[in-house]
Order: C-alpha cells, then structure tokens, then sequence
C-alpha cells in the first residue's frame, strides 16, 4: 500500500473491485493497491515489466496491440486507442492455453505435429518412423493439427446441431407433455367439482325425499292417533263414565235409602247393572302401522 503523504489526508471511501483496493481520499486524492505478483499466479503488466516493475497485475489483454495492461496503463491506453478489441485477463489465459506448446510424450524436444483422424492418435515427426497400423488395420490416416482440428470440429459441430435438433425434439414433446400435465390436472379438479356438485345434489334430493316422507308419514300417524283417541273418549272413556255412575248410584242408594225403598228398586238396579255387562269391552282397532321396538328396530 503507499503511504499517505500527510497525516493529515482523511479516507473518504474504500472500494474493493478484485483485485485492486482503491482508497478515495477527502482532498480526491486516489491511492490504487496492486496485490504482488508474489502472491499472484497472473501475469505481470507488459508496460510496467518494460520499466523493471514486476509487481504490477495485469487485468486485461489487447488483441489489437498484443499487450497486457495493467489498471494505470490501460487508462493510459484507452485514451488513445479506444476501439480495441480487449479482453480481460482470465479469457487471454485460457486462449494462451491452447496455443502453448505441447511436447510429445516419447520425443520431448519436438512437439506434437499430425494427427489420425480415425483414431486420434497424436505424434510428432519423429513417431511417424515407429507408428504401426490404425485401429481399423489400414495405415494411420495423418493430418496436420492445423488441418485435423478443423476437420474434428466440423464432425462435432454436425453432432452438435443433431443434438440441437433433438433438443428442439425433445422441448416439444416436453412443452406438450407439460401442457397434458397440466390439463389433465385441471380435468382432475373439475371432476372433483363435479363430483361433489352431483353428491351434494343428490344429498339435497334425498334429503327432500325424507323430509316429504316424514311429513306423510307425520299425517298418516297423527290421522291414526285421532282416531285412537276417539275410539278411547266414546267407546271406553264414555262406557267407564257409565259404570262408575251406576256403581256410585247403587252404592248411594244402599247406603243412604229406606229397606223399604232399597227393596222396591232392587229390581231396576238389578236390570241396570246386569244391561252394563253385556256384550264384549270394546277392542282396540288393528292399524297397519310400522311400529318400534326395543334398540330402534322396526317390527
């Protein structure tokens, strides 16, 4: 970090943006702190490495100058040189990845040249003196990287638009897939409406059945119970009434008249009394009813 050139220079504002700590001071003094490359794995700024500075990050790459800048020099860059095509720092290391040389494995001090197309065996010019048949028996058909990657390419990009295709294939089906799903679940729900809508109209109907039921049945046995009551008040309350009179009249007579008199009306009581016994006690009518027994059950 450098240091602040008087004490009194007050920090404003703090802004971390990886992998620089920008200080903003309040007199708009800005200080910039750039990690060591010490500590870095990325590469040091082409600018600053031509003035013997090593320990300044470089945080983007320019196609068009072939240059690494690092943040002070690329401002320094873009004030003249606007329009290049840059890149930052991690995309440049794995572009560089690919074009660093790869030394072939049994010749160390050649690189890797050709290629087979069949069985993507990879040599150098010295493995071609030692390499065998193909895995197909034929001669190994050989083709420079330059060539061979292309033509690889070409082949994976054709598989790849296959792929896509089916991809394209296989949304389809899931986009009409997801749309049955979807209808079928809201084919479920209205049937569950429905269900419920016919049970509860058919839970009303019987209802109503049962309450026209109880009302016939209440007036059928209300017509019943009149009737008992009627056959009770004249054909057994009424004849009860008559017999108690006769036998409190005899009673009285016997208790209260002359011998004399009780012997004179003994005749007509006798009459009386015996005209009261007669015929059969009246018998309850039979109804065809329904009735109850114990536990509720219909008998």
């Amino acid at each position: 970090m450098s240091k602040l050139s008087s004490q009194h220079n007050i920090i404003m504002h703090i802004l971390y943006s990886q992998p620089y700590t920008i200080i903003i001071l309040c007199n708009n003094e800005i200080i910039v702190e750039c990690p060591s490359l010490h500590d870095q794995t990325d590469t040091a700024c082409d600018v600053c490495v031509r003035k013997d500075i090593h320990d300044q990050l470089a945080t983007t790459y320019c196609t068009s100058c072939s240059t690494k800048f690092c943040l002070k020099h690329l401002q320094s860059h873009d004030d003249c040189f606007w329009d290049h095509v840059k890149i930052d720092m991690e995309e440049y290391k794995q572009q560089a990845k690919k074009l660093e040389p790869r030394p072939c494995s049994e010749h160390p001090d050649l690189e890797y040249s050709m290629g087979c197309g069949v069985c993507q065996v990879v040599i150098c010019n010295k493995c071609v003196s030692n390499l065998g048949l193909c895995t197909d028996g034929a001669p190994h058909r050989l083709r420079s990287l330059e060539d061979l990657v292309p033509e690889l390419y070409q082949e994976i990009s054709e598989l790849k638009t296959l792929i896509v295709n089916k991809e394209d294939v296989l949304s389809t089906v899931f986009k009409e897939t997801a749309k049955t799903i979807s209808d079928f679940e809201m084919e479920t729900k209205m049937m569950v409406e429905l269900l419920r809508k016919t049970c509860n109209n058919q839970i009303n109907s019987i209802r109503q059945k049962y309450d026209n039921l109880e009302k016939d049945l209440m007036k059928f046995r209300n017509k019943i119970q009149k009737e008992m009551e009627h056959f009770m008040k004249n054909n057994v309350d009424r004849k009860l009434g008559i017999l108690s009179d006769c036998k409190r009249k005899v009673e009285f007579d016997f208790q209260n008249s002359h011998k004399v008199d009780i012997v004179h009306g003994y005749s007509q009581a006798f009459k009386d009394m015996n005209d009261l016994l007669k015929g059969d006690p009246p018998a309850l009518p039979s109804y065809n009813v329904v009735v109850l027994v114990k536990k509720g059950k219909i008998k």
